[in-house]
């Protein structure tokens, strides 16, 4: 199933929210000279993604 996900994403020239953090900061490594920032502070919730609490066993 994943594979097929991401030949999706491939196919339709989209990213995911995942996909889109690689990016950005593949971007940052490779060209730092570009970014305005000096620091750049991340925060990413893990709440918003709502299957994230179903796959999680309970105690």
């Amino acid at each position: 199933m994943r594979r097929h996900y991401e030949q999706e994403l491939a196919d339709t020239g989209t990213t995911d929210h995942d996909g889109t953090i690689l990016e950005a900061t593949d971007a940052a490594r490779r060209r730092p000279d570009l970014l305005p920032w000096r620091h750049v502070i991340v925060n990413e919730y893990q709440g918003v993604k709502p299957g994230a609490g179903r796959l999680r066993p309970r105690p």
